[in-house]
């Protein structure tokens, strides 16, 4: 399966009745670091007397149906913990380091666009990611402004703040994944959610961010049935194909074991990667 995050397309020709419907290695040198991949699409390559065009990818993160894999092409699995950078940010490095240091290969990370709280530096970025390169981990960078909110202009917002830091993310897409925004959406409300989210999306590609995408589900993260039901048209929406989902597990999506596992299993029977970006012991509601 051919994860990843910038297609080119290739020509070649195919003369050998051998490699009639069979999977024909294909290997790519990157120009950029004259590093070669060997290839092998999913699909079978049969026999044609002319030149077929397939699509070949760049590794970085991505994901491809219900599995995530890394920029070395292996299933990847995130264990890993939250940092609130935004509001401690003199305790981020450390934190990063301790999570390392504890067997973590994730770390999601608070920024803010400056709605609610005081903006993200790109600078602060730049250290942050530098920082969880450093330790061997991966990023997921959220905005935490729209936390709550149905607003699609605070959704905008976020869109606009990472277009801001493009650049940055684009030198990273093997290390860093843009979790849109924190829990926007408050409301159980599944269709407009993906609305705002399928639009969030298309912007964020035209305006050329090629990292991994992540979202977070409805109702303040914890309305998994957003994904169940509307999740593969948000997914459709990735000209990239390259976006996974996030489930909030507290009272509501994570009360009881068959709880947990009925929302995990609805996201993956659709086909799409999900994960488990929060949970915790206790919320406002009660017992987890």
């Amino acid at each position: 399966c051919l994860t990843l995050i910038m297609s080119h397309t290739i020509s070649f020709a195919i003369h050998d009745d051998d490699k009639k419907g069979k999977d024909v290695p294909i290997v790519v040198t990157d120009k950029t670091t004259d590093h070669q991949r060997s290839l092998t699409p999913e699909i079978k390559v049969y026999y044609f007397p002319y030149y077929e065009t397939v699509e070949v990818h760049h590794y970085g993160l991505g994901e491809c149906s219900i599995t995530v894999y890394d920029a070395n092409g292996n299933p990847f699995e995130m264990r890993g913990v939250n940092i609130a950078h935004a509001w401690y940010t003199s305790y981020t490095e450390e934190s990063i380091k301790g999570a390392a240091s504890l067997g973590a290969n994730t770390v999601r990370i608070v920024l803010s666009d400056g709605e609610q709280y005081t903006k993200t530096t790109y600078s602060e970025v730049s250290n942050i990611i530098d920082w969880c390169k450093e330790n061997s981990v991966v990023c997921v960078l959220e905005v935490h402004d729209a936390t709550g909110s149905d607003s699609t202009s605070s959704l905008n917002n976020a869109v606009n703040y990472w277009i801001e830091m493009k650049d940055l993310l684009n030198a990273n897409t093997e290390y860093v994944i843009v979790n849109i925004a924190n829990e926007w959406y408050g409301t159980w409300n599944g269709s407009a959610w993906a609305e705002g989210y399928k639009s969030a999306i298309q912007s964020l590609r035209n305006a050329g961010i090629n990292n991994l995408l992540m979202v977070d589900c409805a109702g303040w993260g914890q309305y998994p049935d957003s994904i169940k039901d509307y999740g593969k048209s948000v997914f459709n929406a990735d000209s990239q194909g390259n976006t996974m989902f996030s489930i909030h597990m507290y009272e509501y999506a994570g009360g009881d074991s068959s709880t947990v596992k009925n929302n995990i299993d609805n996201a993956l029977n659709i086909g799409v990667p999900v994960m488990i970006g929060e949970f915790g012991c206790k919320h406002t509601d009660g017992d987890v």
